[in-house]
């Protein structure tokens, strides 16, 4: 995958992950859960945010590199997301599986 394609399908999955973490669905699980799974769900989100408007903002020749050295990690983290997603019955393996990806999304962020 090129540069550019690992960007955009990097931001769509941020994207993606927005509005599953946004959904009715997902805040009657979370509404449901412990007190700190709720609490962690806040912070992922928010950490979500802030790592997506990053992304968003950098420029890609900024990022180029250190997308393609993360690719491996990325593409992983992808596919847990979306995997997690797709079976949720507790907010734990969902959790997990989008702070994977966001802490190697964030990598990438902060390398900048």
């Amino acid at each position: 995958m090129d540069k550019s394609e690992l960007r955009d399908v990097t931001l769509r999955q941020l994207h993606d992950m927005k509005i599953f973490l946004t959904s009715p669905e997902w805040n009657a699980k979370v509404q449901a859960s412990t007190a700190a799974e709720r609490q962690k769900a806040s912070l992922v989100l928010l950490k979500l945010q802030q790592v997506s408007l990053a992304m968003e903002n950098a420029e890609l020749e900024d990022l180029a590199e250190k997308l393609k050295a993360n690719e491996k990690a990325l593409r992983a983290g992808q596919a847990a997301v979306r995997s997690a997603c797709e079976k949720v019955s507790t907010v734990q393996p969902v959790l997990k599986a989008v702070s994977a990806l966001l802490k190697t999304a964030a990598k990438i962020i902060a390398l900048l």
